[in-house]
């Protein structure tokens, strides 16, 4: 997920000096945020979420409701794709509306991530045991992420090669500010 963000920024970067970002690229990130994670990841951080407030429904508590958080994220995921959709479809789209657009998103998702890493995660860390992660597992439907497996999605294939392309210029520029 955190690559996919870095992906939009750099997108939305171009964008916002007056370039033609990566149309192609953008639509691939717009859809996968639309698929993957409303398919996959977000139903199973729901049912592990369940579980810890079965658990530590004070720690659960302290989280807010997980499941409306999900729903928020992906109705920004839509309002995203139909402002992507319409500029592709040259429609009448002030620049400012496409980069707000972009920009919420952006932080929303990173808000989100940022909350489930400081403290979702790790109450689910010290609370959950070995027979509540069998229990999960034999309820989570395991799906292929069509961007990160091994065999790429057809659809998403310019998405990772564009990802790999720019994780090893950050890297090369990383390196020589070394």
């Amino acid at each position: 997920m955190l690559q996919l963000l870095r992906t939009l920024e750099w997108q939305l970067a171009e964008f916002e000096v007056g370039n033609q970002p990566d149309y192609d690229v953008l639509l691939a990130a717009v859809d996968y945020f639309l698929m993957f994670p409303e398919l996959s990841h977000h139903p199973t951080e729901d049912l592990i979420f369940e579980k810890l407030r079965e658990r530590a429904p004070i720690s659960a508590q302290s989280i807010g409701d997980l499941r409306s958080a999900h729903d928020a994220l992906a109705a920004r995921a839509r309002v995203l794709a139909e402002g992507l959709r319409a500029v592709l479809a040259e429609a009448e789209v002030p620049r400012e509306a496409f980069v707000r657009w972009c920009s919420e998103f952006i932080d929303n998702q990173r808000q989100h991530i940022e909350m489930e890493e400081a403290t979702f995660f790790p109450a689910v860390e010290k609370t959950l045991t070995e027979k509540d992660w069998r229990d999960l597992g034999a309820k989570i439907v395991k799906r292929i992420d069509p961007l990160f497996d091994l065999n790429v999605d057809e659809k998403f294939k310019q998405l990772r090669q564009t990802i790999l392309a720019w994780q090893r210029q950050d890297e090369a520029l990383r390196a020589s500010q070394t």
